[in-house]
């Protein structure tokens, strides 16, 4: 457990550095993440476009949670996520965050709602894992189809459903 936490954030109140360390001054690993050092950078609409993670030397280290030495995001004019990568200590692509992939590129519809990922894997293919969820939306209807790398159908790893159909109230509940 980290003795001392040193924060720092910009003019805007976004924290942009987390440093961690011991009883002996020093930097320390901070306990559920692994690494010593947290450092953030914000686009104009506050958005998280970087994380880098450093270990006590500091040096890139990647963190326990997401399994990256850096996270690239991007996002559209709308400030949704378009694109979400994950880099090692060496900057090259590498599996990480929840999908365990090294990309994911997300569109949205005019309502803001998910209509598509796509996942990629360190070279750059679709996943061979789930490559990409399609969404349709017809009135109160939501249609989620999942595809392999090779573009046929697929069950979802975490629920099963190669299609998965939702119907909404007046309320979206």
């Amino acid at each position: 457990e980290a003795a001392r936490i040193d924060r720092v954030y910009d003019a805007c109140g976004r924290e942009i550095e987390t440093r961690f360390y011991g009883a002996d001054d020093q930097p320390s690993r901070e306990p559920e993440l692994g690494v010593a050092a947290v450092l953030r950078q914000f686009d104009p609409c506050g958005n998280a476009i970087e994380t880098r993670h450093l270990g006590i030397d500091g040096q890139p280290a990647l963190d326990w949670e997401a399994g990256a030495a850096q996270i690239v995001r991007t996002y559209d004019t709308r400030d949704f996520q378009t694109r979400v990568a994950y880099f090692d200590v060496d900057g090259r692509p590498r599996e990480g965050g929840e999908a365990g992939v090294a990309a994911i590129d997300t569109a949205y519809d005019d309502a803001g709602r998910l209509i598509y990922a796509r996942y990629y894997e360190v070279d750059g293919r679709p996943s061979q894992h789930i490559a990409r969820i399609s969404t349709e939306f017809a009135s109160r209807t939501r249609i989620m189809r999942c595809f392999d790398g090779d573009n046929r159908p697929m069950a979802h790893p975490f629920d099963g459903a190669a299609v998965s159909i939702d119907t909404y109230d007046a309320y979206g509940m």
